[in-house]
C-alpha cells in the first residue's frame, strides 16, 4: 500500500457524542490521515452505511439507541471484513473480552486516544494483509486446480465429495495418508470414518457453513481449520474447493484441494508473538537493511526520539547523531558489525527538538542460514534519567562529604573563638588601656567575630546549626526584613514585594529566614552592579506525583515559596551547576566567600525544602525556595518583654565546662557583673561542689558534650534535689549532634559558641529573669 493510499481513509463512527467523533477524526488527521467519515447513532444508519464498506469501524460500547455490540454483531452477520475498534469513555473487563471474542479488532479508551491512529493503522494493514493474501492464494489454488485430478500425488488430499453433514468422499488422492492417517479407501463412502469426523469438533460447524455460503454464490471456498489425525495429532488444514454444477444449475459435487498448513501457522503464531514482544517492548528496537537504511522501529522510538515511524523510516540512524562522538567511534562501530560481530556501548544522541539523550546500544548483525547478512537489528535503552539521578547521588554524597567536615571542626574551633573574643571584650573593658592596645583589640576581635560568622555558615550548609523551629507566616517574617533588604540592595535598586494572601504556614527558625534573604539580596545586588530591580513573593504551591516526574529537582507535596528574582547578568548552565558549593564564587577576589548561597543550600534542606534556579546570560536570576507546609495553626504572637538588666544581683551561678580556658573566662565575666560562680571541669566535680554547697543555686551554665557525664545528666542529677536551679546550655558541637541530647526543641535555654560577653551577659539574665522565650 503507498503511503498516499494509507492517508485517505473512510471511517464509520458510531457514536451519540459529535465532539467525541469529532476528536477521534482530528486524532487520525494528526496521525497524517486525510478522513472521511460519517456519524451514525442508530441501527438502521449503520446498517445503511455498511453498504459503503467503509475502511473502519469507530464505535461507542453504550448507546442510547444502539450498542457497540449489536453493531459489532451486525457486521459479522454481514460477514464484512471491516476492523471494527470500540472507542469508549470506559468499558468493564467483561465487556473488553467480550467485544474481543466477538471479533473487535481493538478497544480504545477515550481519555487515550493518542494510541487510535497507531490502532487504526495496524488494523487497515492487516486487513491488506488479509486481502492480498487471499488473493495469492486464490491464484495459487487455481493454477493448480486443472492438474489436480490427474495428478495423484500431489502434496496434500484432492477430494471429491459430496455436500452432506458426513462430506462423504468419493474421490481422495493418495496424499489423504500423510495429511489424516487414513488411506485413501479407508475415507472413501466412510468405510472407516468419514471426513466430518477428522474435523476438530470446535471447527464442524464453522466449515459446514462457509462450504454452504459459497455454493449459495456459486463462488469457490477457502477454508482455514483443524482436523485430528488418526494418531491424535492436532494439525492445521487449509482448504480450497468449489461446487460442480450440472447446466441446470443442479449441484453434482464438491472437489478441492486439503493441504497441511500447521508448521506455517505455528510460524505465524510465533511471529505474532515476535512482533508483540518488540512493538511492547520499552526499549528502543529498530532495523536497518545492509546500508544501513532504517525499515522498521518499534512504537518506542517516537517517544525517545522525537521521530515517528513514517519520519524514520527510510533514512539513516545518522539523523540521530550528537556531534558528541568522533568519526573513530562511529568507524569502530561499523568494522564490528560488518565482521559479523555484536556492538556494544554508550552514545549520545540528539533529538528531534534538538535535546540530547544518553543510550546503551546494542547492535547486531542478522544473518540467514547460510551466513549471508540480512540486516542490522539495533536494541536502545535510554539511560538519561538514570544518569542525571546518578549525578544528582554523587552530588549529594559530595555535599554531606562537605557537611561533616564542616560540623567535625565546628566544635574546637568555637571554643577557640570564644576564648579570643572573650578575653579581647575583658581586656577592652579594663581600665586606663592604651588607645594603641585598645585599636588592636578591637580588631581582634571583629576577626575572631567574623571568623565565628564562617563557622556558622559552614553549619548553616551543613545542616548542623542549632536552630529553635517554631510555626511562622513567611509573609509576616518577610515584611520585617524588607528595610534590611533595601539598606543592602542600595538605593539604586527597585525592591518589589508580592506576599501572596491566604499564605499556608511554615515551621523553621525565622532567624534563617533573614539569613536566606539577605543572601540572596547581596546575591541579587552583586548580579545587577548597578541600577535594577529585585522583586520577592510567596505563593502556595502543591506538586503531585506527575508533576514531579516530568519536572527535574521539585518533591511531592504542599509547600510554601520564596521566590526572589533579579533582572541582573543571570548565569550559564555550568555556574548553576556548582552554585551552592561551598566557596564557590565568581566575583572578584575580596567580594565573597563562597558561602552565602551555600548557607542557602544548607537551611532549604534543613528544613526539608529544596531550591529551584532558573537563570540565563543577560536575562536574570530566580531563586525558588520551596518550604514544606506546617498545619499547626500559628501561635499567638506575645508582646516583647522589656530587656532585664545584664548585671547580676549577687546570684550563685555554677559553670561546667572542660575546656580550661573557657571555663576561665565564663568565670571572669560572670563575677565581673556581680555573679557568685562556682567552676567545675566536669560533671562529677560539679556534683561534689554542690553537695557542699550550703546555699541555692540559681542558674547552671554547663557545656552539653563532656567527657563522663554529659550536661544533660548533670542537669538532671543537679535538678532532683535543686529543683528550681535554671539551666543554660552551651556547645560548639552542630546541631545533629545536639538534637539527639534534646536541645534544640523549642523551650530549651540554649547559647552557641562561640559568644561575646554582652551575648552570655544577657542571655544569664533572661534565663534568670524567666524570659528566654
Amino acid at each position: 500500500m503507498t503511503e498516499s493510499y494509507m492517508s485517505r481513509i473512510s471511517v464509520l463512527i458510531v457514536e451519540d457524542s459529535p465532539s467525541d467523533a469529532e476528536l477521534m477524526v482530528l486524532k487520525l488527521a494528526e496521525e497524517g490521515y486525510e478522513v472521511k467519515h460519517r456519524i451514525v447513532e442508530r441501527e438502521g444508519d449503520y446498517l445503511e452505511a455498511l453498504n459503503d464498506e467503509p475502511d473502519v469501524i469507530l464505535s461507542d460500547w453504550a448507546l442510547p439507541a444502539f450498542s457497540g455490540l449489536g453493531a459489532l454483531k451486525l457486521l459479522k452477520e454481514r460477514g464484512l471484513d471491516i476492523p471494527f475498534i470500540v472507542v469508549t469513555g470506559s468499558i468493564g473487563e467483561e465487556a473488553a473480552v467480550e467485544a474481543i471474542r466477538t471479533g473487535a479488532y481493538d478497544f480504545v479508551l477515550k481519555d487515550r486516544l493518542g494510541r487510535l491512529g497507531q490502532s487504526v493503522r495496524r488494523a487497515i494493514e492487516e486487513k491488506r494483509m488479509r486481502k492480498e493474501k487471499r488473493l495469492a492464494e486464490e491464484e495459487l489454488r487455481d493454477s493448480r486446480q486443472e492438474m489436480a485430478n490427474l495428478m495423484d500425488n500431489i502434496q496434500g488430499m484432492v477430494y471429491s465429495c459430496l455436500n452432506d453433514r458426513d462430506w462423504t468422499m468419493t474421490f481422495v488422492s493418495q496424499g489423504c495418508l500423510d495429511l489424516t492417517g487414513f488411506r485413501s479407501y479407508e475415507l472413501l463412502d466412510n468405510s472407516v470414518v468419514s471426513y466430518n469426523e477428522l474435523i476438530h469438533p470446535d471447527d464442524r460447524q464453522y466449515v459446514w457453513d462457509a462450504v454452504q455460503a459459497a455454493l449459495e454464490k456459486a463462488s469457490p471456498y477457502v477454508l482455514e481449520y483443524r482436523i485430528i489425525a488418526r494418531d491424535g495429532t492436532i494439525k492445521w488444514v487449509w482448504e480450497k474447493g468449489r461446487g460442480v454444477f450440472n447446466s441446470d444449475g443442479s449441484l453434482i459435487c464438491l472437489e478441492g484441494l486439503i493441504n497441511d498448513i500447521s508448521e506455517r501457522k505455528r510460524m505465524e503464531a510465533e511471529r505474532e508473538r515476535l512482533i508483540a514482544a518488540i512493538e511492547q517492548a520499552g526499549e528502543v528496537i529498530f532495523l536497518t537493511d545492509r546500508d544501513g537504511e532504517i525499515i522498521y522501529v518499534n512504537p518506542a522510538f517516537e517517544p525517545v526520539t522525537g521521530y515517528t515511524k513514517e519520519e524514520a523510516i527510510g533514512r539513516n540512524p545518522r539523523m540521530l547523531k550528537s556531534g558528541k562522538q568522533d568519526q573513530a567511534f562511529y568507524q569502530n562501530l561499523w568494522d564490528t558489525i560488518k565482521a559479523g560481530k555484536t556492538w556494544k556501548g554508550r552514545m549520545v544522541n540528539r533529538r528531534k527538538d534538538g535535546s540530547l539523550y544518553t543510550e546503551e546500544t546494542t547492535i547486531s548483525p542478522v544473518l540467514d542460514g547460510s551466513g549471508r547478512l540480512l540486516n542490522y537489528v539495533a536494541v536502545k535503552k535510554d539511560i538519561t534519567a538514570q544518569l542525571e539521578m546518578e549525578e544528582q547521588f554523587q552530588q549529594a554524597q559530595k555535599m554531606e562529604s562537605i557537611g561533616r567536615l564542616a560540623g567535625g571542626v565546628a566544635h574546637d574551633f568555637n571554643n577557640m573563638l570564644g576564648v579570643i573574643i572573650g578575653q579581647a571584650e575583658l581586656a577592652l573593658d579594663e581600665p586606663g588601656i592604651d588607645e594603641k592596645l585598645k585599636a588592636g583589640l578591637n580588631e581582634i576581635r571583629k576577626a575572631a567575630e567574623r571568623s565565628a560568622n564562617l563557622t556558622r555558615q559552614l553549619l548553616a550548609f551543613a545542616r548542623k546549626q542549632a536552630i529553635a523551629p517554631r510555626v511562622i507566616d513567611l509573609n509576616q517574617a518577610v515584611e520585617g526584613l524588607l528595610k534590611m533588604m533595601r539598606r543592602l540592595i542600595g538605593e539604586d535598586i527597585a525592591l518589589t514585594w508580592l506576599p501572596a494572601s491566604n499564605l499556608w504556614a511554615v515551621k523553621m527558625d525565622p532567624s534563617q529566614v533573614d539569613q536566606i534573604l539577605a543572601n540572596l539580596c547581596v546575591n541579587s545586588r552583586d548580579a545587577i552592579g548597578g541600577a535594577g530591580s529585585v522583586t520577592v513573593q510567596t505563593a502556595n504551591h502543591s506538586f503531585d506525583e506527575t508533576f514531579c516526574k516530568s519536572h527535574k529537582g521539585f518533591s511531592q507535596g504542599e509547600y510554601v515559596c520564596l521566590a526572589v528574582s533579579d533582572d541582573g547578568c543571570g548565569m550559564e548552565e555550568k555556574t548553576i551547576e556548582h552554585l551552592f558549593e561551598p566557596f564557590f564564587t565568581t566575583k572578584e577576589v575580596g567580594r565573597g566567600t563562597g558561602l552565602g548561597l551555600a548557607t542557602v543550600y544548607g537551611i532549604v534542606k534543613q528544613n526539608r525544602g529544596f531550591i529551584i534556579v532558573d537563570s540565563f546570560p543577560g536575562k536574570g536570576t530566580t531563586f525558588e525556595i520551596y518550604i514544606p507546609r506546617h498545619e499547626e495553626q500559628l501561635a499567638e504572637q506575645k508582646a516583647d518583654k522589656p530587656e532585664p538588666s545584664e548585671k547580676g544581683k549577687g546570684e550563685t551561678v555554677m559553670v561546667v565546662e572542660d575546656d580550661p580556658s573557657l571555663l576561665l573566662l565564663i568565670s571572669r565575666i560572670l563575677t565581673g557583673l556581680g555573679y557568685r560562680v562556682l567552676a567545675a571541669a566536669s560533671g562529677e566535680p560539679a556534683l561534689a561542689m554542690a553537695e557542699s554547697h550550703q546555699g541555692p543555686i540559681h542558674l547552671l551554665i554547663s557545656d552539653v558534650i563532656m567527657p563522663g557525664m554529659d550536661g544533660r545528666a548533670l542537669a538532671q542529677s543537679l535538678r532532683a534535689e535543686r529543683p528550681k536551679m535554671k539551666v543554660l546550655f552551651v556547645s560548639g558541637y552542630p546541631a545533629d549532634i545536639l538534637a539527639r541530647k534534646g536541645l534544640v526543641e523549642e523551650g530549651v535555654s540554649f547559647l552557641s559558641k562561640p559568644f561575646s560577653a554582652p551575648g552570655l551577659a544577657g542571655k544569664v539574665r533572661k534565663v534568670l529573669e524567666g524570659n528566654d522565650e
